[in-house]
């Protein structure tokens, strides 16, 4: 469970090993939103329900240290290409990620219809965070994802409320 800086979101981040298993706790995705849905709750104004498959990323340094700051990045893009255009970028890029101090992590998924493309990374302390986002070369890199979207992004920047590592076994 995550929280944004600000407060006003909070996001369920869940990973499943493989889809029969996602499938097993979330029979029906029809369901998100139905009457025994968490998300209901009558304090819940919006919910956004992202599924995908894995689809690479990269590691940092800090990998293998809890997370203490996260970033929900969801972006949209006309087709697969241009998803496979920004993976593409992310992996470049992470020829000066993969060293950069406190970086743990960027997970990537992406819809089976390939429009939407998620990235998570993870950090570990805001501190790691700050000193990524002040580097000049992630602007250089937002300005070409934008170019490739159809859609504004969502960007969550949240700290780790609660982590909970299951095995349904």
């Amino acid at each position: 469970m995550h929280l944004t800086l600000d407060g006003s979101t909070l996001v369920h981040h869940t990973r499943w090993t493989n889809e029969r298993d996602y499938h097993l706790w979330r029979p029906d995705d029809a369901a998100v939103g139905g009457p025994d849905d968490p998300c209901r709750h009558p304090a819940v104004r919006t919910n956004v329900t992202v599924t995908g498959a894995a689809a690479g990323g990269i590691q940092g340094p800090a990998v293998g240290q809890p997370p203490r700051v996260v970033a929900v990045a969801i972006r949209h893009f006309a087709g697969p290409a241009a998803a496979a255009t920004v993976l593409g970028l992310l992996h470049r890029s992470g020829e000066w990620k993969r060293d950069h101090p406190g970086f743990i992590a960027a997970d990537v998924c992406l819809s089976a219809d390939g429009r939407t493309f998620v990235n998570y990374p993870a950090w570990a302390g805001r501190g790691a965070y700050e000193a990524w986002m002040a580097d000049p070369r992630i602007s250089v890199g937002q300005a070409e994802i934008a170019r490739l979207e159809s859609a504004p992004p969502q960007y969550y920047v949240c700290t780790v409320e609660h982590d909970v590592v299951g095995d349904r076994g």
